[in-house]
């Protein structure tokens, strides 16, 4: 394959990855899409929309555009179920194998798959490509916020994480008798569950937590009225003109205590009682609530160690891919893989990649 028609590799298929490969082919540029998981879309296809009687700006919608779009293109070949195994400099590029995912026999909808476009068939065999460029888009994960013991999560049915409740929102789950049938109807959300940790080496701010609550809040209050809300925090991010007039508008139905609780313990009958700091007088309160949502950050995927060795990429800030010197000789780090980032973010960095890597070559 010559090098004017050699690939692109993309790995990882969320959010980052489907708006790299699209851009790529709108180039005329043929892609390799690579993705680990079953589905395209990453952590963004299972967020719900958060319209009301307006749009909220979540950027939801973005992610089933962006995978309609790359599983249109003729230039984009797609493989789920699959992950790269070997990579090696050379002549201008990269050498890349990939194999597919080990999954069980029985589970037909997981089986690996290879497709161009709507086209897929199983494809158990090493590919190896020659390509030009890597982008690497490998995502993250949420916090595991049972390594947050004092706070329930995994022991306290009345305790679920902010992904939860997307979920719950998605499949429109939050209507009555949600959070409970005791006729408790209050709801905490408390901020930063594996953000801003430095004993935990997670002194950072993980950027969509505060917009992902305050949408979660809204949206709850638009379907259930008769809910009442507080919100625990350290402080709120709320940059940009239209979320701040948002929050300002919440505030009216929302109550904000700042101080993130201690502990989260049982409350009878059915219930979750919080333990915090009066952040006035300084006592210590217990308040109960119908259910406890925590707000948890982004870490790392898991795989983010063997992507390092395998790519020779850097590792900063809480385990982070870090830019290496020289930005970056065909390798383009984009998306929440490099730092933690919202859809619009990652979709921003991956056009701009591309743009670099188009410029680079002389195609645009």
């Amino acid at each position: 394959m010559s090098k004017e028609t050699r690939p692109v590799l993309v790995l990882g298929g969320g959010v980052a990855g489907l708006t790299a490969a699209s851009a790529l082919a709108a180039g005329r540029v043929p892609v390799v899409l690579v993705e680990r998981a079953r589905d395209l879309g990453g952590h963004g296809r299972l967020w719900p929309c958060m319209a009301t009687s307006t749009c909220q700006k979540c950027s939801a919608c973005l992610v089933e555009d962006a995978r309609e779009a790359v599983t249109e293109s003729r230039l984009v070949e797609i493989f789920t179920s699959w992950r790269v195994d070997k990579c090696i400099r050379g002549d201008g590029g990269f050498r890349v194998e990939a194999v597919p995912v080990e999954v069980p026999h029985a589970d037909l909808e997981a089986r690996p798959v290879h497709c161009r476009a709507e086209r897929s068939s199983p494809g158990p065999e090493r590919r190896i490509w020659d390509v030009d460029a890597l982008f690497v888009a490998t995502g993250f994960r949420p916090f595991p916020a049972e390594k947050k013991p004092m706070l329930g999560y995994g022991k306290i049915p009345q305790v679920l994480t902010t992904v939860d409740l997307d979920f719950l929102v998605k499949q429109e789950r939050i209507r009555s008798p949600w959070p409970g049938a005791d006729g408790n109807r209050r709801v905490a959300f408390l901020q930063c569950v594996g953000s801003r940790d430095r004993e935990a080496g997670r002194d950072y701010c993980s950027q969509v937590c505060c917009k992902t609550s305050l949408r979660l809040a809204n949206k709850l209050l638009a379907d259930r009225p008769d809910l009442e809300i507080t919100v625990f925090y350290i402080d709120l991010q709320i940059h940009g003109k239209g979320f701040r007039q948002a929050f300002d508008d919440l505030k009216e139905r929302v109550r904000f205590v700042q101080g993130v609780p201690s502990e989260v313990l049982p409350s009878e009958p059915d219930g979750a009682a919080l333990v915090y700091e009066d952040p006035v007088s300084g006592v210590l309160k217990t308040e109960s609530f119908g259910a406890v949502v925590l707000a948890v950050g982004m870490v790392p995927d898991e795989e983010a160690g063997d992507v390092a060795s395998l790519l020779g990429l850097d590792r900063g800030m809480g385990g982070f891919f870090t830019v290496p010197e020289g930005t970056t000789d065909r390798v383009y780090l984009i998306g929440a893989c490099l730092a933690p980032t919202d859809i619009a973010g990652a979709r921003r960095q991956a056009l701009s990649a591309v743009a670099r890597y188009l410029a680079s070559r002389g195609l645009r």
